[in-house]
This record gives structure tokens, sequence and C-alpha cells, in this order.
């Protein structure tokens, strides 16, 4: 689950000689390492199916949550960053669960 937030950023102050420029609109997008519970239900999805159809599965969920960030506008690489950083909180989600 993708976690998205938009607000007001204020502009800087105008010289007094001018108006205020209008305030613009900015997306923050939080980490994927903080989705824990998108974390888990990937990782349980992993335990209930054949190692064989891990890679289609994640090459489907990587597709989609790349062209959902590259449609807000998020830069390229850090679309990579967010996709990758997922990547290993599955895998440590994956492990935590093997050492129970």
């Amino acid at each position: 689950m993708q976690l998205e937030i938009a607000f007001d950023v204020p502009a800087a102050p105008a010289p007094v000689a001018e108006a205020p420029a209008a305030p613009r609109r900015e997306i923050v997008v939080f980490p994927f390492d903080r989705e824990a519970t998108e974390i888990r239900r990937i990782a349980r999805w992993m335990r209930a199916h054949p190692v064989e159809r891990w890679q289609k599965y994640w090459r489907t969920e990587a597709n989609r949550r790349f062209g959902r960030l590259q449609v807000l506008g998020v830069p390229e690489d850090r679309i990579h960053d967010q996709i990758e950083a997922l990547r290993r909180a599955i895998i440590a989600e994956l492990r935590r669960e093997d050492a129970r």
C-alpha cells in the first residue's frame, strides 16, 4: 500500500512590491520500508506459493509500483531506490519468519 500525502508548501515570501506567489503542491512519498503491512502481505504470498512463481510476482509488483510513482512525478532514480528498499524489506521479513 503506497501512502501519499499532498499538502501546500508556502512559497518564499515575496518582496513587498510584488504580490505573494501562490503556494505550490508537493507530494511526499513515504519509504516502502515503513509499509510493514504491505511487506508482510507480500512475504505471506511468497510463503504460500512455490519459488518458481516469485519472480513473475515480483516483476509484476515492481512494475506496478514503478508506474504509480512515475505518474506522481517521482524521479526515476528515487523510484529504483524505493523498489530496492521494498525488496530488501521483504527479504528481511522472510528471514525473520525463518528464524521463528
